[in-house]
């Protein structure tokens, strides 16, 4: 940024219906907006600005946001996930979803299932939640104790040796939970 002689500035918003302060048009050029897609009116706040999105909950959805965009590879994880426990030597997987409508971890499990199966392992599927149609990990989707209720279904299960959840933040909180155990 500083050898083209540029800034940045990292800004919260917090009242939809305007623009911070701080983005004065005459002085930027350009906006990063991460996190969840922004509601309709505060896009047409910033439609004159260049803008890219970096990830958001429709990162799938291609028709949510018609802009630049910086998302995961979907595929990519579910295939790292499984090379990674092919080469511990696993054999036999459980993909836990905690949200079926959830398009990207669609994405992630369909593509782990296969490539773990490939190798000739076995996967099984625990769905949380079906039949929801909110895409959304929220606290009363996964909240204290579910996650972990699965996860000591899991340690009963015979000859499972691996795991894979789609999710960085519940992977951690599993992560910690069979630390304990």
């Amino acid at each position: 940024l500083q050898e083209s002689d540029l800034s940045m500035l990292v800004t919260p918003v917090g009242d939809l219906s305007r623009l911070p302060g701080l983005l004065d048009r005459r002085s930027v050029d350009g906006i990063i907006v991460t996190g969840y897609a922004p509601p309709a009116e505060l896009k047409k706040l910033f439609k004159n600005l260049p803008a890219v999105y970096v990830y958001n909950i429709h990162s799938g959805n291609t028709e949510a946001i018609k802009a630049d965009r910086v998302v995961p590879d979907n595929a990519a994880i579910g295939e790292m996930a499984a090379s990674y426990l092919i080469g511990q030597k696993c054999k036999s997987a459980v993909f836990l979803d905690p949200s079926p409508s959830h398009p990207e971890f669609k994405i992630r499990g369909e593509v782990f299932s296969k490539s773990f199966g490939k190798s000739g392992g076995k996967v099984q599927s625990l769905i949380y939640g079906k039949g929801k149609t909110d895409d959304r990990i929220t606290d009363p989707d996964m909240k204290e104790g579910i996650l972990e209720q699965q996860v000591d279904q899991l340690i009963t299960m015979d000859g499972i040796d691996s795991l894979f959840i789609p999710s960085d933040r519940l992977t951690a909180r599993a992560y910690a939970y069979l630390r304990k155990k």
